[in-house]
């Protein structure tokens, strides 16, 4: 999404556990309870409930966009500043190689219906949280057969 927009705003995720993002940004994609919110430079003044889905962010400064999976928590818009409180956001390349290509295979096979019931017993992947991380797999154009 490159040359989009030209004024950036400040934006910060947060999960319980630590700081994940901190950053100038030209445009957000939330995922808020009500369906997905798009937020760019002077957006209104918001405080949203996030829901569960993919959470993209483009033009960061010399980086190329991020993509997270978020499930639940608040987004606060003010003063061209967006923070972003998440209960939990995954995103694949901050993870170790190893443990993402992992969630990624098995996400993968649970979507497809390959042994339902023993993923069930072994891992809290939802079927829903499965299809979005897949998802997620495919924006960011992540490959757990590379090596």
């Amino acid at each position: 999404m490159v040359g989009l927009i030209g004024r950036k705003f400040n934006l910060s995720i947060l999960t319980p556990g630590k700081s994940l993002m901190e950053g100038k940004v030209a445009l957000l994609n939330i995922p808020a309870h009500d369906g997905m919110r798009g937020i760019l430079y002077n957006h209104c003044p918001m405080l949203c409930q996030l829901g569960t889905g993919i959470m993209e962010v483009h033009e960061i400064a010399g980086e190329p966009d991020r993509y997270y999976l978020v499930e639940g928590g608040l987004a606060r818009i003010n003063e061209n500043h967006v923070t972003i409180l998440a209960y939990d956001a995954t995103n694949l390349r901050d993870m170790e190689l190893e443990e993402a290509k992992e969630l990624v295979r098995k996400s993968r096979e649970l979507v497809a219906g390959k042994g339902y019931i023993q993923h069930q017993k072994k891992t809290e992947i939802t079927p829903e949280k499965a299809r979005l991380l897949v998802h997620l797999a495919e924006l960011d154009k992540f490959d757990e057969t590379e090596s």
